[in-house]
């Protein structure tokens, strides 16, 4: 999972969605 960020980023499926969540 890690090579695709999902340790990271956890229930987020990539940056951009994260990205979504802190702006919302």
């Amino acid at each position: 999972a890690a090579e695709k960020g999902e340790d990271m980023y956890g229930p987020f499926d990539s940056v951009a969605d994260l990205m979504e969540a802190l702006n919302a």
